[in-house]
């Protein structure tokens, strides 16, 4: 994985956390000494990201998004987790909503897509946004270069 890319995709859940936390997420003891409790399963965090790789002019159901997670990270969740998560992504953190489906299919799924906020955090996710190019960047490329020298 290339530098840019290393630094894009820490960018981006740091983005994506700090999100969450002005929502509420996060217990307010988290940073208390010996808790670690962030209120947010990483299953989430995997699903928006999956998410964040679909198409936004494609109607996408909850059934083709547990498969693109499948395809994506090798592993499956069910259709019960996956409407779990899509419900906290959608209710709780407002990044998706619920859309109708289209006549002609089937209305056994949920359909779903990324609302503002959401393509906001796509942008950066895809790396084609400029809204965090600068100070995150520099702080974390900092970061990133002296890791494992101070081993």
């Amino acid at each position: 994985m290339s530098l840019n890319c290393t630094i894009s995709n820490i960018q981006f859940d740091y983005a994506f956390m700090k999100y969450c936390e002005d929502r509420g997420m996060f217990p307010d003891d988290r940073r208390e000494k010996d808790t670690f409790r962030n209120g947010l399963p990483y299953q989430t965090v995997l699903m928006f990201k999956t998410m964040c790789t679909m198409r936004d002019d494609e109607n996408v159901h909850t059934n083709m998004l547990k498969n693109k997670f499948s395809e994506l990270y090798g592993t499956e969740q069910t259709q019960a987790s996956v409407s779990r998560i899509v419900s906290g992504l959608r209710d709780k953190l407002g990044l998706i909503e619920s859309i109708l489906p289209p006549s002609n299919e089937s209305r056994i799924y949920s359909y779903v897509r990324l609302t503002a906020n959401g393509r906001k955090l796509q942008k950066l996710f895809m790396g084609s946004t400029s809204d965090w190019k600068d100070k995150p960047k520099a702080v974390v490329e900092r970061i990133v270069k002296t890791a494992g020298k101070e081993i």
